[in-house]
């Protein structure tokens, strides 16, 4: 919440095995209804049929969009994780292709996979973190 006590447009819910909530922007105005998003088709759908809209909040959906894609990978060999990232970014980025903020968000999301510590574990939770910090640097804008 913020200062006005208005919901977030779009926010985690939970730890890492939680779900994205968003304000489903075709509803509005007259009516004030969320999507819970608990996987990457779910957010895609969200993105792609205008359920999240203005750049900003869809660099966050896209950021968000990313660790539930990648979340669900069971293993611990790095070098076959970091193909995920990849994967489901260049999914997501068909959900808007000319949304500039939608490619920058997913950009920062591939390059912090790849210089993360940690194994996979310490990939999945750097990115998870970046979302949340993408979240965060467009709230305060």
């Amino acid at each position: 919440m913020n200062d006005l006590n208005l919901p977030r447009t779009i926010e985690w819910i939970g730890g890492l095995d939680g779900c994205v909530r968003m304000i489903d922007q075709t509803r509005l105005p007259g009516e004030l209804v969320f999507l819970e998003c608990h996987d990457i088709d779910t957010m895609w759908e969200a993105i792609r049929n205008l359920r999240v809209r203005g750049a900003p909040a869809i660099g966050v959906a896209a950021a968000m969009g990313a660790v539930l894609g990648v979340r669900g990978f069971s293993g611990d060999d790095r070098t076959v994780f970091l193909q995920r990232p990849d994967e489901v970014c260049l999914y997501l980025e068909t959900a808007r292709p000319t949304a500039v903020n939608l490619a920058w968000a997913l950009g920062r999301m591939r390059g912090t996979a790849g210089a993360a510590l940690g194994g996979v574990a310490g990939s999945m939770g750097a990115l998870w973190q970046l979302a949340l910090r993408i979240r965060d640097e467009d709230e305060a804008v």
